[in-house]
């Protein structure tokens, strides 16, 4: 059975592991609507992405859980997040804690190695790419990951 892998950053892994997800409501930045839910990313997120805490949770559901309906989609996003239902997360999912080197690895592979499947997940509906971003460590564009093709030189670390 394949599963569908989402992640969670925290301040408040302990708590969730042993009592679940709870529902939150707020506008997040989003005119004219509130969402109830969980985020959930395709990749483990910072404050770059609007993600809080220094946890980050591993959110498996079998591939029978349909997360369509709670996707947000917006365009130019390198990323996929949807806003889920603390139930059905609790009900469904296995949730994990994921150590730093563990985080550290699933950027390094959605962004600098990842395969074909990832480089469609982050495409719009027409193919194209949903940003122009770039991985700070090689410089690559996740649209051209897979073929090993450098985009531009590798940036300096700050």
């Amino acid at each position: 059975m394949n599963v569908i892998c989402c992640y969670h950053t925290t301040d408040a892994a302990d708590a969730i592991l042993r009592e679940g997800f709870r529902d939150t409501t707020g506008s997040y930045m989003f005119d004219n609507f509130e969402l109830t839910g969980v985020f959930l990313g395709d990749s483990p997120m910072d404050i770059n992405e609007g993600a809080t805490g220094e946890q980050v949770l591993r959110v498996e559901f079998p591939d029978d859980v349909d997360l369509a309906d709670v996707e947000l989609i917006e365009e130019h996003k390198p990323y996929r997040e949807w806003c889920v239902p603390a139930a059905l997360i609790n009900t469904h999912a296995t949730i994990t804690l994921m150590s730093d080197d563990e985080v550290d690895a699933e950027k390094e592979r959605q962004w600098c190695g990842g395969c074909s499947d990832d480089r469609a997940r982050r495409a719009g509906s027409d193919g194209a790419p949903r940003s122009r971003a770039r991985c700070r460590r090689t410089g690559m564009r996740p649209s051209t990951q897979a073929s090993g093709a450098r985009t531009s030189a590798p940036p300096a670390w700050p």
